[in-house]
């Protein structure tokens, strides 16, 4: 096994790793030491040529935006090669930040879902500097509280805020701007700033939850306010309440029953004088009840290349099933984000999600596992 990373055509680190010594008898994986981000501009700095007029300051190169890891495995005679893209610079990435009621709202805790993006729009996995604005002693001055946060799966991330005043900016944690070609200076690090302008705050302390169970949400408001909670499933009304918030920074529990025979993503709206003012949404698993029963399992713990292969299938009495097997080594050459989702994903959770990328990481969430889907 050997890798090598390459940026602006120049190979900046290289290794190579014996299968035999590395790999998780456990797994079948091997683990890859390579360099980060800062060691490879700094190894790309060294051999590119510095810029600048002779008797003058030299300018420092510049530094592209990504760089390339091939890794190559060799098996015998049979040779896979993987390529990703890895992300140096905050050049040419897209930050966007998503209030979880919808807006945010000044003088109270709110919920704040961020995402990062490449340039071609696959995600990022990067650190992001969240900055909570009060206003100053002067007029329009701006006095800075700091947060950071590491975007993770689908390159999303979720943080809460204390009570906001005025904004908040969301920007690459270190980013100094890159060299734009056609100007002197540097174009500014991607970023995006958002104002208060909602009535309300509202968050789900539980977004996914088992079947039977009630909806425990939290709402938050400036100051008095009557509010009315629906909670709704595919545009009908589930269930419905009315609360008096005294007023204050923090949120105010409360809890709506839901009918048994009710799961899939459910949608909680919060609405103030007759006007939604916020929106989330949760998931209700399965009862064990409506699921139907099925179990695959090997006749033999292993088969050889080229080897016949038995299956066990158990059903429910009087199913019809259809079979359909494929190699994995196949499935490996298709982006794990542009995998087709299992069924019970499509069924549950596919028609209430802008996009559904990576579907695998819902299958669990499907069947049980507490991953939220509201950053969806």
């Amino acid at each position: 096994l050997s890798w090598q990373v390459t940026a602006a055509g120049v190979e900046v680190a290289a290794g190579g790793v014996e299968p035999l010594d590395a790999v998780d008898p456990n797994f079948g994986s091997v683990h890859l030491v390579m360099p980060d981000a800062a060691a490879i501009v700094k190894a790309i700095a060294a051999v590119r040529p510095k810029k600048g007029k002779k008797g003058a300051e030299e300018a420092a190169p510049d530094v592209p935006g990504t760089a390339t890891l091939t890794v190559v495995a060799r098996d015998g005679g049979l040779t896979e090669t993987t390529v990703k893209t890895l992300q140096l610079t905050a050049q040419g990435l897209t930050i966007r930040a998503y209030p979880e009621g919808g807006h945010l709202t000044q003088g109270v805790m709110n919920g704040l879902y961020l995402e990062a993006l490449h340039p071609d729009g696959k995600p990022a996995n990067v650190t992001l500097a969240v900055t909570t604005h009060e206003a100053g002693a002067k007029a329009g001055a701006w006095a800075p509280r700091n947060a950071v946060v590491k975007t993770k799966h689908e390159g999303r991330a979720f943080c809460m805020l204390e009570a906001l005043h005025e904004a908040v900016t969301v920007s690459v944690a270190g980013a100094k701007g890159h060299r734009d070609p056609h100007d002197a200076g540097r174009a500014p690090p991607p970023s995006v700033t958002l104002r208060c302008c909602g009535r309300l705050a509202l968050t789900c302390f539980t977004p996914v939850i088992a079947p039977g169970e009630a909806v425990r949400v939290g709402l938050a408001a400036p100051g008095p306010v009557q509010v009315d909670i629906t909670v709704s499933f595919l545009e009908r009304a589930l269930t419905h309440a009315s609360y008096r918030l005294p007023g204050g920074s923090a949120f105010v529990e409360r809890e709506l029953t839901l009918p048994a025979d009710v799961d899939g993503v459910l949608r909680v709206t919060a609405s103030v004088d007759g006007t939604p003012s916020a929106e989330r949404l949760i998931y209700r698993r399965p009862s064990p009840s409506r699921v139907f029963p099925i179990a695959i399992a090997p006749q033999a713990p292993s088969v050889r290349p080229g080897g016949r292969c038995g299956l066990t299938v158990t059903a429910a009495p009087g199913a019809t099933l259809s079979v359909a097997v494929t190699d994995s080594t196949v499935e490996g050459h298709i982006d794990v984000r542009a995998c087709p989702p299992s069924l019970p994903v499509m069924v549950y959770i596919e028609h209430e999600v802008q996009r559904l990328a990576d579907a695998r990481a819902y299958e669990a969430e499907a069947s049980g596992a507490a991953l939220p889907i509201e950053g969806d």
